[in-house]
């Protein structure tokens, strides 16, 4: 394993995929990409990770560096965010002290809103990139619903908590969002993203009735959840959560049992689909599935804590859960990705 360092500082405008493909081909290695178009990277710090039996040359490692290009700005040619950002900073303006124009904000959370309702249909890409034999090649940092939901809402959300008005318009854009989700990974970003909003609006807000306005969305919010649920026959817990933000313990409980009795089902079909493949094939597919298991049974060991605890330990327990919960879920997306 080799770490290939940035030659300069900047920002990553673009990344050569196809030909990292190419060079992982004709030299038969496996290349991670920490960073993504769009973020910053500083000389000297890990641009590229290779996993190869053999030694990676200076030639190679140049080979590899040419397929990124840094520059001083962030440009939106693979830069989903590019655009999200250049909304946000006139947001940002239009809140400073020195303009304080609340309706500019308003403006650009509209848009901001109308593009992830728009971003809902959409697949977002896998981050695996496989040659032509099927071998796994290429592991970028994947770019994900919640990351452009944060993207979005997370500094407009800390600069306007003091504003009735942008927070308000913020949860209405989350409701209308809500209302296009698709799945359990999107409600749950545009859930968090609320519970935030709310959490800021009672910490800022002085005015008892402003409050009380906010948490009034957060519960139409909350509605066009169920009724979204409801209507594609989804389960959902979020009715647990009426009480305000913070989900409580067996609304926890509850959410995360249900999500790893689903893995128990979906991992016995990975295994059914294992035993139809080829010979050299099924060695790997029952690795992964045994990997599966295992992070699992530790997302279950996790979940057994929180139950054993206290009304007033769970809490301290919840954060171990979830990271549990989030590693298999990481660790299920990559297997997913395998045996297509």
């Amino acid at each position: 394993m080799r770490e290939i360092a940035a030659s300069k500082s900047g920002y990553i405008q673009a990344i050569d995929s196809d030909n990292l493909l190419n060079i992982t081909e004709e030299y038969d290695f496996r290349i991670h990409l920490p960073f993504r178009p769009g973020e910053f990277i500083v000389a000297g710090s890990t641009l590229a990770v290779v996993e190869s039996a053999e030694v990676v040359n200076d030639d190679l490692a140049e080979q590899i560096v040419n397929s990124f290009i840094i520059g001083q700005q962030r440009t939106p040619e693979q830069d989903i965010e590019f655009a999200i950002h250049q909304l946000v900073e006139v947001a940002l303006r239009a809140l400073s002290p020195g303009i304080n124009d609340p309706f500019t904000a308003i403006a650009c959370i509209d848009r901001l809103g109308s593009a992830l309702c728009c971003l809902t249909d959409r697949a977002f890409p896998l981050p695996y990139r496989y040659d032509a034999e099927g071998r796994l090649r290429v592991i970028v940092k994947p770019l994900t619903f919640e990351g452009v939901v944060n993207a979005a809402f997370d500094q407009i959300r800390q600069y306007g908590c003091t504003s009735v008005a942008v927070t308000i318009r913020l949860l209405e854009s989350l409701k209308a969002i809500a209302g296009r989700a698709r799945n359990s990974e999107q409600r749950q970003a545009i859930l968090r993203q609320a519970d935030m909003i709310v959490r800021a609006s009672q910490e800022s807000i002085t005015e008892k009735n402003d409050r009380d306005d906010v948490q009034q969305r957060y519960q139409d919010l909350i509605e066009a959840f169920n009724e979204h649920a409801l209507s594609n026959k989804t389960h959902t817990v979020l009715t647990q959560n009426q009480g305000g933000p913070e989900m409580n313990r067996k609304a926890f409980i509850d959410k995360l049992a249900a999500q790893l009795k689903q893995w128990d089902a979906d991992i016995d079909k990975l295994e059914a689909k294992a035993e139809k493949a080829k010979a050299e094939a099924k060695a790997d597919y029952q690795k992964q599935i045994e990997d599966l298991r295992d992070k699992k049974q530790t997302a279950k060991d996790k979940l057994d804590e929180v139950k054993q605890a206290g009304e007033e330990a769970w809490e301290e327990l919840k954060s171990g859960a979830e990271e549990a919960f989030d590693t298999m879920k990481n660790a299920f997306q990559s297997a997913i990705a395998k045996f297509k």
